[in-house]
């Protein structure tokens, strides 16, 4: 955990709730696909990291530039670029 904000914008406390928001959203993910029967094309797991980087996007362009940048690399660098691009 950073003792400061680092240089991207990671405060100490985003760096314990991008993570754990990110693991939350994972595994509500796994039990998604379960409830739902979800059918899933390739990995299970690279699923579930879509769904929860999709969901972080879904709560306004500071929150999920806040969560995405602290979570960790498992989330797809396309979720990162989506913070970038004009709207």
């Amino acid at each position: 955990m950073p003792a400061q904000t680092t240089a991207a914008g990671v405060t100490p406390v985003d760096a314990i709730a991008g993570p754990l928001f990110d693991t939350c959203l994972h595994e509500f993910a796994h039990a998604l696909f379960e409830l739902l029967r979800v059918p899933i094309l390739g990995r299970e797991e690279d699923a579930a990291d879509e769904v929860s980087g999709y969901i972080m996007l879904q709560h306004g362009k500071d929150e999920a530039r806040r969560l995405i940048g602290a979570s960790p690399t498992r989330i797809r660098p396309r979720w990162r670029q989506q913070l970038h691009r004009p709207r």
